[in-house]
């Protein structure tokens, strides 16, 4: 027998909240809700239920004027919408300033949403939900919080193209004030000026070939996450640094070109615990990583810290320097507060399938040609 489905308005207060109006028999009939009013931290996860049943389609909570979850008006902290594989497609927002950990969470089925000007401050929202068309990011948005995953996750692996109110490429990068900006649908954040940071490579972009912009100085954690369709992805001079995991779960990348001719890895959790930063993984189908430094002491070797197939992957280095690669190796004995010993790295080029020469001038005018 074929499900009615219905649009259902609910104008809620605290005393009649959204969780008591509606009746759990009608949720798959229902498949668009428009909430006003008041909206509570239970009242989110009854919406959230809706969802994961497969039901409620469009959720519509621009109406929405107090917000009180966990205690905090203002803010939205509890878990709706996470792990929601089948369910919301469309999201309107209410007039709130911050949303927090973990709001809408690989929602795969996630198509729209919708950001009120008012919202200033995101921590874990909108990761892994590849299928949203466009993700609007206003200039002053802050990312930031004390729980430094949270941050860390926002936006990765999500949406087909960003948008901001600064499109295109600032032609001097020293005047940039905003937090954020888009080009050419690929997010940048901008941590002081002059400094021009690729945020997030948006997943569901159908881009096969990638330059990432001369100007760009850094690549965040997971800049690159969870894109199927990319085969190779080109780094620029002017990219000197990267946080943890830049190129993570591309499954059908095949070539990195660094073109950078040094590069260091960092992590800031190195003030939260003892550890390593680790380079790129997920990437099962990668061939050829193209080196253009000529000394591989300055090209920090954390970058291929991770990566599971290294065995199966061409290393190609600039002509003259195959013996130097060949023959660089550095172990380090890793200690941690009591002074026991914890692990061992070993930093080896020798890992690769091959080291390969080749000239990156010619290189260059190859690619430049295709």
């Amino acid at each position: 027998m074929e499900i009615k489905r219905m649009k259902r308005k609910f104008v809620c207060t605290k005393e009649m909240p959204f969780n008591d109006q509606v009746d759990v028999n009608e949720w798959p009939e229902i498949s668009e809700i428009v909430v006003s009013g008041y909206l509570g931290g239970q009242d989110l996860m009854a919406l959230s239920c809706m969802s994961l049943c497969g039901s409620l389609l469009i959720l519509d909570m621009s109406g929405v004027t107090e917000l009180n979850t966990d205690g905090m008006d203002g803010t939205i902290e509890s878990t709706p919408f996470y792990n929601d594989e089948k369910g919301v497609e469309e999201v309107y927002l209410p007039n709130i300033e911050k949303l927090t950990y973990p709001m809408f969470y690989n929602c795969t089925n996630l198509k729209r949403v919708d950001f009120p000007s008012s919202i200033k401050h995101l921590d874990a929202f909108l990761a892994k939900c590849p299928n949203v068309e466009e993700i609007y990011v206003p200039e002053d948005l802050k990312i930031d919080c004390d729980r430094r995953f949270d941050s860390d996750i926002c936006f990765m692996g999500s949406g087909k193209r960003f948008v901001s109110d600064n499109e295109g490429w600032p032609e001097d990068l020293k005047d940039i004030k905003s937090n954020f900006f888009a080009f050419d649908g690929v997010l940048y954040r901008v941590p002081y000026g002059g400094c021009v940071t690729l945020h997030r490579y948006p997943a569901g972009n159908e881009r096969k070939d990638y330059d990432i912009p001369e100007g760009v100085c850094d690549l965040s954690e997971y800049a690159f996450y969870g894109n199927p369709y990319l085969r190779k992805v080109t780094i620029p001079e002017s990219v000197k640094s990267s946080e943890e995991h830049p190129i993570q779960n591309c499954e059908n990348l095949e070539t990195i070109i660094f073109k950078n001719k040094s590069l260091r890895m960092f992590s800031v959790k190195d003030g939260d615990y003892i550890g390593w930063p680790v380079g790129m993984k997920g990437l099962p189908r990668l061939q050829d990583i193209y080196l253009y430094a000529e000394d591989p002491d300055v090209f920090c070797f954390d970058i291929f810290d991770g990566l599971e197939n290294i065995s199966d992957v061409t290393l190609h280095v600039p002509c003259s320097c195959k013996k130097l690669y060949q023959n660089y190796e550095v172990i380090y004995y890793f200690h941690d507060q009591y002074g026991s010993l914890c692990e061992r790295k070993e930093y080896s080029f020798r890992k690769f399938k091959n080291i390969e020469e080749f000239d990156p001038v010619d290189f260059l005018e190859e690619l430049n040609e295709r």
